[in-house]
């Protein structure tokens, strides 16, 4: 008798390879039924998981179609792979389309800009293209910049209220000199007034000895400095600048005191950042030919000679601005008139005016509202013009920092009359 027993013959083998195929049917058909599911939620996710979950459905599906087509013919991989791309640049052509509709709905929710009178030149057109002018946003911006200016004006009249030993005159000279120091060490034009911001703001909260009105001024570049700079200057630096009149501690300690005085509130509206924008809407008023760097300095140059000068705070920053520009519109148009006729102005000879709807509707100032701060600032620029250089007692640092070579010498060129 054969022992010997067959796979075919033993019906308790048969039975159990049929069992355990059941079982993996019914496993494949739970991990088909979970991937679903999975699936389903991955098509809340958005447009791109969506792509992905229709390409694996449609692949087997087309593949499919294209079997039951030919059953007899076989699909090569090359057809795959084209069918592949075709589905796939469907689905990208769909995911642009709805981007494209996205787009399109935002910019209907962005609310439409105000429309510009008809004698008004839209400056923002020019620098459309460029991304670092903002021209999206530049003029609520500049509104919101018009608004919080007013939250920083400091009265002129302080001193006679706050201060008991502190005279113009000190604060004057310290101004100058940090003017001075502010030029030594290279910093920006806007440490510089927030410098003055900070003195200012602290006199007229405390009252201080004139002992400590040196301390007070430095610490202050320091604070601003740290602000505005990139690479501020070290407190070993400014101890230096002092000659040592004061250690690193005493430094550390004032800037303390100043910081928590002010609530560490250094938010200060400066009127380079008025004067900036105002000279690119004259840019844009000026033929070509008439492009001028000196525009720029001339109108720098009479915003920094208003620092030392305490009356000048009566002012706020934009107006300022505005003053300095239009006073450095005037003296270039009149030295160039003298340049055509040889030193003499005819009387009969037309002014440009260039301060025209434009800039009037740009700066939010006319020639009247403009006019106390511009006479002010004339009679400043006047008096230092006649100054003697030679008198250490006379505040001219920033004429003599203008009249270098470097700033185009501005500060030698003639004040225009009014």
């Amino acid at each position: 008798m054969n022992s010997k027993i067959t796979l075919e013959n033993n019906p308790s083998i048969i039975l159990a390879q049929q069992n355990t195929l059941k079982s993996k049917i019914q496993k494949q058909k739970q991990k088909q039924i979970a991937a679903n599911q999975q699936n389903h939620k991955r098509n809340k996710r958005g447009v791109l998981t969506t792509i992905t979950n229709t390409t694996k459905t449609l692949l087997p599906q087309t593949t499919k179609a294209i079997a039951t087509k030919n059953p007899k013919k076989k699909i090569h991989k090359n057809s795959k792979k084209e069918q592949e791309k075709i589905i796939l640049k469907k689905m990208n052509e769909k995911l642009e389309e709805e981007m494209e509709e996205e787009i399109s709905i935002e910019k209907e929710e962005i609310s439409p800009q105000k429309s510009l009178p008809e004698d008004v030149i839209d400056v923002n057109e020019k620098y459309a293209n460029n991304i670092q002018f903002v021209t999206e946003f530049i003029e609520e911006i500049m509104d919101h910049k018009f608004e919080t200016e007013k939250e920083n004006k400091i009265s002129p009249n302080y001193l006679s209220t706050t201060q008991t030993k502190i005279s113009t005159r000190m604060r004057a000279v310290l101004l100058d000199w940090l003017i001075e120091v502010h030029l030594k060490f290279k910093l920006l034009p806007d440490t510089l007034y927030l410098t003055r911001y900070i003195i200012d703001k602290f006199l007229s909260l405390e009252n201080l000895s004139i002992s400590k009105l040196q301390l007070l001024g430095v610490t202050s570049m320091l604070i601003a400095s740290k602000y505005e700079e990139i690479y501020p200057p070290e407190v070993g630096d400014f101890v230096y600048i002092c000659d040592g009149a004061f250690n690193k501690e005493d430094i550390l300690k004032m800037e303390s005191i100043i910081l928590n005085l002010l609530k560490f509130d250094l938010s200060y509206v400066t009127p380079l950042f008025f004067a900036k924008r105002f000279l690119r809407v004259l840019d844009v008023n000026l033929p070509s030919n008439e492009q001028d760097l000196r525009y720029d300095l001339l109108t720098n140059y009479f915003i920094e000679m208003t620092v030392p000068e305490i009356q000048m705070l009566d002012f706020c920053s934009s107006k300022i601005a505005a003053s300095a520009l239009y006073l450095s519109i005037q003296t270039l148009d009149q030295l160039k008139k003298s340049q055509n006729h040889q030193g003499k102005i005819p009387q009969d000879f037309p002014s440009q005016n260039l301060w025209n709807p434009t800039i009037q509707y740009f700066t939010k100032y006319s020639e009247n509202d403009l006019f106390p701060c511009i006479q002010e600032m004339h009679k400043i620029a006047s008096k230092i013009s006649t100054l003697d250089s030679a008198n250490p007692n006379n505040l001219i640092s920033v004429r003599k920092k203008y009249s270098h070579t470097k700033y185009s010498r501005v500060a030698l060129i003639p004040i225009c009359k009014l």
